[in-house]
């Protein structure tokens, strides 16, 4: 592997990297951000196989889903700080390996408890991957382009997540579940091979790197949401597993305020710009996960659709993302980000108000598929221009702290969207679908707020 150039050495053009290079570090990125995204909805549709398999209940078997998602969560910010310290190329393929190795024991677990300890070290490699490809798309791509790098990596995202669930029915049509996670290992493979060579190396600190700041980080994010989701299933031990994390939270912050670099990019959240988009991106991804979850029970169990069906009209949410995406990654740069992300998060908005509010009896087809693709649309306007603002704000030093925060702002969206879904269906029973595109709609006028306040930074020079 070729060696990670060192602080201020340029080892990579400062901006981006040269064109046919440039093409080749955007496939590895793409490949392997996919395969990430892929595992994940995978994961999901192989649950009632999992089930089946090892004759395990179901509450205990979604922790092949959740202990993958955790551990991301846990880990995306000490990755990313692993990252700048000794080099995003080397962080990021140690990352593939881990991933292509957990996704191989996951095809050869023999009993459920290995198999969620599988996922456990596959999650490991995906967070490595997840929390340093903001950084790479930066370091790959100049400035005038960063936009349409950005566009392209959520286009591949959307893309990838329209066809988890296709491809995941694909294989186990044909296949043993085993399959579902064995079809990483040859593409890690090849992925990791051409990223070795290919990935720009970016700067390397070589600062120390914070173990005790990662632990902190890692614990507070787990029991934090661990403790939400007890809470909202009337468990009290989740207040006190709430409070542990916030605890831990706080002394990471405490501890944040005082280093240059640290783990928690405290430090980047003071600056205005974002602040606004990492905060817009948390309001717009809790509204998209409670979205993603409830309009599959809605379209099934209200409508009066089949699962085919379902599935087939959800695909018109993410491709419509992708298509937006690569539009509003174009416009990035030329117009000012508070606009599009403005009128994309309106758009969500009233998408969202328009599902909660359908009557029962809507039947056409179209007018479904229409809805959908309204929220695609207005979630792709977002997103693009919005990643673009914490990639860019951030002093290139920060990138990897800046990719961190990227990420973790998705997740943590997703992940406490779910978790307050998780806490309607054991509050509101049949009504949670409504009510949770509903509270979805709130989110997503918020985060068009929160855009529009960077519109009022920059008329105010800041």
């Amino acid at each position: 592997m070729p060696p990670d150039p060192a602080p201020g050495a340029g080892g990579e053009a400062a901006d981006g990297l040269p064109a046919p290079r440039r093409q080749l570090s955007a496939l590895a990125i793409a490949i392997a951000i996919a395969m990430c995204v892929l595992d994940a909805s995978i994961a999901n549709i192989a649950l009632p196989a999992l089930v089946s398999a090892f004759d395990t209940p179901p509450s205990r078997m979604i922790w092949a889903v959740n202990a993958y998602q955790l551990t991301i969560l846990a880990l995306l910010l000490p990755m990313a700080a692993l990252g700048e310290s000794i080099g995003f190329r080397r962080v990021y393929a140690a990352g593939l390996a881990v991933f292509i190795g957990g996704a191989g024991a996951c095809a050869l677990a023999p009993d459920a408890s290995l198999l969620i300890a599988a996922r456990v070290f596959q999650g490991i490699g995906a967070a490595a991957i997840m929390s340093i490809n903001g950084a790479l798309v930066r370091h790959t791509y100049p400035v005038s382009m960063l936009g349409r790098g950005v566009g392209l990596n959520a286009l591949v995202v959307a893309a990838s997540a329209a066809a988890g669930p296709a491809l995941a029915a694909g294989i186990l049509s044909v296949a043993d579940w085993r399959w579902l996670f064995a079809f990483n290992v040859p593409i890690g493979i090849g992925a990791l091979a051409l990223a070795v060579w290919v990935l720009p190396g970016a700067t390397a600190s070589r600062a120390r790197f914070d173990w005790t700041g990662a632990a902190l980080n890692a614990a507070a994010f787990v029991l934090l949401f661990l403790g939400i989701d007890k809470v909202l299933h009337g468990q009290f031990t989740g207040w006190i597993t709430v409070l542990a994390g916030a605890g831990l939270l706080a002394i990471s912050v405490w501890r944040a305020r005082a280093r240059p670099a640290p783990i928690l990019p405290v430090d980047l959240l003071r600056v205005r710009a974002i602040a606004l988009a990492a905060g817009a991106a948390v309001s717009a991804f809790i509204a998209q996960a409670l979205a993603m979850i409830a309009l599959p029970f809605l379209m099934h169990v209200v409508f009066g659709r089949s699962l085919v069906e379902t599935g087939l009209m959800m695909v018109a949410w993410p491709v419509a993302t992708g298509m937006a995406a690569s539009v509003s990654g174009r416009l990035a740069g030329r117009v000012p980000s508070g606009l599009p992300g403005a009128a994309g998060m309106t758009v969500f908005a009233l998408a969202l108000a328009a599902w909660a509010f359908m009557p029962a009896n809507t039947s056409s087809p179209v007018l479904l598929v229409a809805a959908l693709a309204g929220c695609g649309i207005g979630f792709g306007l977002f997103q693009s221009p919005n990643a673009r603002d914490i990639l860019l704000a951030a002093p290139r030093g920060r990138s990897g702290g800046a990719s961190g925060l990227l990420a973790s702002g998705r997740l943590a969206g997703q992940t406490t969207g779910a978790v307050l879904m998780g806490g309607m269906f054991h509050l509101a029973g049949g009504g949670a679908p409504r009510l949770a595109l509903g509270i979805a709609a709130l989110f997503a006028v918020l985060a068009a707020l929160v855009s529009l306040a960077k519109l009022r930074g920059r008329l105010h020079g800041r």
